[in-house]
Formats: structure tokens, C-alpha cells, sequence
């Protein structure tokens, strides 16, 4: 048997296992904590077969929870990648080793595997110790993943920990040598070859330093957003923030150069209104007169209602026949778990307003909520 292990928040176990049933049938539930699930597939499986990509490009075609597999790549597994672009998956790769007893053995162990892998990196990194927001709980790097690796740091030969990057971004196409800690005393070793933005950093987890001007945690998950989703934002470019209220999502567009224009019937903080580049609609987004939006190019959302909610006020901007819209960023507040079962039928409605370039992804800064972004290209601005 071959084994996929990945790591989500906790919470997210059940769509995680739902999504990986789709894109990979062959693929049978196994070892399991919260925020860590591993999966088996049968020896026969195709070698050349690869599991679904989230973008939505062309003849593409989605599964039930807007991950996409296309026809020339047939769903699957595939060894040297272990990745499964799905929403929930923050990290993955394929299983290779349980590490118990003895620490020092454990270091030993994959300090060997670094040595006789064909490595570019090591990537340690905890498993959730809590649902993301629970207790004031943050989701990211741990001191306990610091000592890990430097403890592999300190027993590596000088040969090999000169060639590495321990516990650092990569770079695309690199092959990491990936560690969870399941528990104190349960390490999963396994592996990964860095495809998309997300797979360059440990666990998937962008360490983020926020400002200390900065008003909100918001700027996290802007800040995310625009990493993980590589929208071409430029300076100057003309952002509408619907929710912007108190300012950090808008200070991590500012720190762009881009122009925004912020929609909130609530004050913003006075440090985001001195900023030239801000302006403030104190109103709710249906009562505004649509002429508001015209030269607005960009359109980011983190209202704190249901998906429905945030999509009509949405729709009602980007339907509008004086307004053209090249892209998105969306916060879908998943009030209640169950409305992830919904997810297909939000993407689909917003790939019907003309965006064919979609993904969805469970950033690392979000709490029970996901991330959506999209592009229209070729941007066609309307007459």
C-alpha cells in the first residue's frame, strides 16, 4: 500500500475526506488525529495518474467541492508529487514513515533519509493544537517545530546540511522531506514535490510578521490571500473593499500601492482614513449608487454574514452593466460547518458571472470560513 497523509484545520476532517474520495476513488480513509488524516491507495494504482488541480481553466471539469480535474490528467495519485490541490488540504505529501519511542532515535532516522533522499529541503511542522480562533488560538509555526529542526539541523553532516533548506520556503519543483507532529511522542514522516505557491512553506503555513500599525487581524488574511492566490494586483490598481471596516485587510492592500475604496456602515480606524490612497463609503453595499464602481478593477469582500449574503451583494456590483471587474477575493463565512457541502453551488455562481479562472482554499489564517479567488481573462471591461 502507498499512504497520502495531510494536514487541515480542525473541523475540516469530514469535507477533507469527502473532497479525497472524489479526486482520488481509489483512495481508502486510514490513520487519523484531528487536523491530520492520512488516506491508502491499492499497489495497482496508475503511476502516471495525478490528483485534481483547484483551477478551473477552460474544459476543465470540477468536483463536488469546486476542485478541478481535468481530462488529459486523470484523477489519482501520483508518488513523486503527493500533492491533492484541494481546499481543505493545507499541506500533504506521501506517507513514509510513523517515528515513536525514543526522540533521539527519531532524529536519527530522518537525518539517514535526508542523507540518502534526494532532498532540496526539511519541512517540520505541529499539527493543530486547537479549531483555528478557539481560546484565542493562532494557527502557525510553533517553538516545538523550531527545536525539531534544529535538532536535525545539529545532527546533519556538514555535506548534506549545506545543500538544505531547513524549515524554509522553497522554490517550485522542489522535492521536501516533510515531518508532522501528530503528538509529543508520534511523528509522521513523508514527502512532497512543491507545485503551487502554498507547497513552498512548512505545513503550508506562510509565517506572516504583522505590522504594528497594522489595526486588525484582517491584514493576515488579506496578506495570505494575495501570496496564495497571485492575482496580479499592481500599484495603482483600483481594489472596492466590501467589510472593510476597521482596516486591516485594507492596510495589507495599501502596503500594494493599490487605491481602495472601502464600503462599511462602521468607522474605519483613523491611521487607514490618512491615507491618501483610501477613500470611505460609510453606507451598506445594495444602498450605494453603482456609479461608485466604475473605475473599480478589483473587488475583495470578508463580510461577517453566510456565503448567500456576501455573493448577492457581490452580484449586485459585478452584474452591473457600468461596472467590469477582473477579479476577486472573497471571504465565504461557513457559519455553520455544514454549509461546506454548499461550496460547488457558491463557485458555480460566481463562474457564472463570467470569471474562468477560480480557486478555493482554506488559508491558514482563515477560522471556520475559506478563501475564494478569481479572474476574468482576458479582462473584457464592458462597453
Amino acid at each position: 500500500m502507498s499512504y497520502l497523509f495531510t494536514c487541515c484545520q480542525i473541523g475540516a476532517e469530514k469535507f477533507l475526506k469527502h473532497e479525497l474520495s472524489e479526486l482520488a476513488p481509489q483512495a481508502h480513509f486510514a490513520f487519523s488525529r484531528p487536523g491530520f488524516v492520512t488516506f491508502k491507495f491499492p499497489e495497482d494504482r496508475p503511476a502516471t495518474d495525478r490528483v485534481g488541480s483547484q483551477f478551473d481553466v477552460g474544459s476543465a471539469k470540477t468536483n463536488s467541492f469546486g476542485s478541478i480535474t481535468s481530462s488529459t490528467r486523470p484523477c489519482g495519485f501520483a508518488p513523486e508529487e503527493g500533492v491533492p490541490k484541494s481546499i481543505f488540504a493545507r499541506a500533504s505529501g506521501v506517507s513514509l514513515e510513523r517515528l515513536t519511542g525514543d526522540e533521539t532515535q527519531r532524529i536519527e532516522k530522518i537525518v539517514k533519509e535526508l542523507e540518502d533522499g534526494d532532498y532540496q529541503a526539511f519541512h517540520v511542522w505541529s499539527r493543530d493544537e486547537k479549531p483555528s480562533g478557539k481560546s484565542g488560538y493562532e494557527v502557525g509555526p510553533t517553538e516545538e517545530d523550531d527545536r525539531v529542526a534544529n535538532l536535525v539541523r545539529s545532527a546533519l553532516p556538514s555535506s548534506v546540511r549545506n545543500r538544505l533548506l531547513i524549515n524554509e520556503p522553497v522554490v517550485k519543483g522542489d522535492r521536501v522531506l516533510d515531518c508532522t507532529i501528530v503528538d509529543p511522542d508520534v511523528w509522521m514522516t513523508g514527502f512532497h514535490r512543491a507545485t503551487f505557491t502554498a507547497t513552498c512553506y512548512p505545513g503550508g503555513m506562510i509565517n506572516l510578521v504583522m505590522p504594528p500599525e497594522v489595526v486588525s487581524r484582517a491584514w493576515y488574511k488579506m496578506e495570505e490571500a494575495l501570496i496564495w492566490s497571485g492575482l496580479p494586483l499592481e500599484p495603482g490598481a483600483r481594489v472596492a473593499e466590501l467589510g472593510s471596516s476597521p482596516g486591516g485587510a485594507t492596510q495589507a492592500l495599501l502596503s500594494r500601492g493599490c487605491q481602495v475604496l472601502g464600503v462599511d456602515p462602521a468607522e474605519m480606524a483613523p491611521i487607514v482614513l490618512a491615507n491618501p490612497n483610501f477613500r470611505h463609503l460609510r453606507g451598506r453595499t445594495t444602498e450605494l449608487p453603482k456609479k461608485e464602481f466604475r473605475k473599480i478593477r478589483w473587488l475583495a469582500s470578508d463580510m461577517n454574514v453566510a456565503p448567500n449574503y456576501t455573493l448577492d451583494a457581490v452580484e449586485d456590483i459585478v452584474m452591473n452593466k457600468q461596472v467590469s471587474i477582473r477579479g476577486l477575493i472573497l471571504t465565504l463565512k461557513l457559519v455553520e460547518w455544514d454549509l461546506a457541502w454548499n461550496i460547488p453551488q457558491y463557485l458555480e455562481r460566481i463562474r457564472s458571472w463570467g470569471f474562468n479562472v477560480i480557486k478555493a482554499r482554506q488559508l491558514q489564517h482563515n477560522r471556520q470560513e475559506i478563501c475564494v479567488a478569481a479572474l476574468q481573462t482576458p479582462f473584457r471591461r464592458k462597453s
